[in-house]
């Protein structure tokens, strides 16, 4: 049993002949994501289980059971390669701050013999060989783990490399003056621009904060969304790494 990485972002890739261990990301705005994606292929004719692993730490000598606070993910986190197909499998980057995120992935294959395996990690082949011996002492690997009869064995493993943005967003005008003379259940509305300042996707979140009037009503719209009728008067939308901003509407 074998798989292999056949491309990533859509081009064909050799990993046999040209390995890579870490996988690196655009520069990403904090709450805003970027994607990779790799494809893996099956090269055997047998059905494969699969799961993913995100992890902070490598070569840790304690497992965790509480769920990490991961800044990556990948789906299909867990599923089954058919013999001879491939997956795509897409990697997302999801900064929360502007620092850098160093994390690890594992494609951890499952219910498949060792004795099946080619090349497997070298840790994982010593200890199902020193299970037969009695006298053979080989520390058990941390990634050791299986609902089945046959050790969980990490087939693929990456590094994950990402930098969270310093994202700038600007609103012009930075306020609206509604001059002239209004009416009693007139509507009045003015146009604003958020304008993205940094590359890379950004997401944001309009509400209204201050002192409640009930003299008067303010709705704003955007993007097909409109505060007036958004859950919990929030309008959450994204300004994509293709735009360069979107137009508000401030009607009162």
């Amino acid at each position: 049993m074998d798989l292999d990485i056949v491309a990533v972002d859509g081009k064909e890739v050799n990993f046999k002949e040209n390995p890579f261990e870490t996988v690196y990301f655009e520069n990403t705005n904090p709450t805003s994501e970027s994607k990779r994606t790799v494809r893996v292929k099956n090269t055997s004719p047998i059905l494969v289980p699969f799961h993913w692993s995100i992890y902070k730490q490598k070569n840790s000598q304690k497992i965790s059971l509480e769920n990490e606070d991961t800044h990556y993910r990948v789906e299909p986190a867990q599923g089954k390669i058919p013999g001879g197909q491939y997956i795509d499998f897409d990697i997302y980057f999801c900064p929360q701050h502007a620092e850098p995120y160093y994390e690890f992935a594992d494609l951890i294959i499952e219910d498949i013999p060792i004795t099946s395996v080619r090349d497997p990690p070298e840790g994982l082949k010593s200890f199902a060989q020193a299970k037969t011996s009695k006298n053979a002492k080989v520390p058990m690997p941390t990634y050791v783990g299986s609902n089945t009869q046959f050790l969980s064995i990490p087939m693929i493993q990456f590094n994950l490399r990402g930098q969270g943005n310093s994202c700038k967003v600007e609103v012009e005008p930075s306020y609206c003056l509604f001059e002239g003379d209004t009416y009693i259940n007139h509507e009045y509305s003015q146009d604003v621009v958020l304008k993205k300042r940094s590359e890379g996707q950004v997401r944001y979140q309009l509400r209204l904060e201050g002192k409640n009037r009930s003299s008067f009503e303010v709705d704003i719209q955007t993007q097909g969304k409109s505060l007036s009728t958004s859950e919990g008067g929030v309008i959450h939308g994204v300004i994509e790494a293709s735009e360069d901003e979107i137009n508000l509407s401030i009607v009162v």
